[in-house]
């Protein structure tokens, strides 16, 4: 990452962007950068490769605080894949596998998987869509995530903040539990 003030992990977004989804998740987001939170969407493929992408920014970043951290992952937001989301048989899965592993090579290449797809008579979900170590949706096409976070207690003060913004949460209150958002 060569520009964190870029990336969205810190709540910078385009004007149209910023314009379009001014409730919500994105709205959260920013307030909880200004309150020197680091709030990251799809940050890593699983929930341990967030927290190693998290300390490697801590590393340019010394004021991104231990305690005041809050992400999802890929794996929270992960659009369904079309044939292991269909009752298709363990040799046609097997080809799809094949086919991702070799010929797409987690490069995403639409036409490729458009006319995979096509055999089976299926349409590209994934199509044009932003991919990390899968294709994931965005925050203005899910109703909410699962988010992982520092410290139980400082995400205990920034409940409020969460309802201000918009948004709904459920979670147990406990460290060992992600909390749940929800903006739509």
């Amino acid at each position: 990452m060569t520009n964190k003030e870029d990336h969205e992990y810190f709540g910078k977004h385009s004007e149209s962007n910023r314009a379009k989804y001014s409730d919500g998740f994105y709205k959260l987001q920013e307030k909880l950068h200004e309150m020197r939170w680091f709030c990251g969407w799809a940050v890593g493929p699983d929930q341990r490769e967030g927290w190693t992408d998290i300390g490697e920014l801590q590393m340019d970043d010394p004021t991104i605080e231990d305690s005041k951290i809050l992400f999802n992952h890929e794996q929270c937001i992960e659009v369904e894949d079309p044939i292991y989301s269909g009752n298709f048989s363990d040799e046609i899965i097997d080809k799809w596998e094949s086919f991702l592993s070799f010929e797409v090579n987690y490069d995403y290449q639409d036409s490729k998987i458009d006319e995979f797809l096509k055999e089976f008579g299926l349409e590209n979900p994934w199509r044009g869509r932003e991919w990390g170590s899968v294709p994931y949706y965005n925050p203005d096409e899910v109703p909410g995530s699962t988010f992982y976070f520092g410290d139980a207690q400082e995400l205990e003060k920034i409940l409020p903040v969460i309802e201000e913004c918009g948004c709904t949460w459920k979670w147990d209150k406990t460290q060992e539990t992600a909390i749940e958002i929800f903006w739509n």
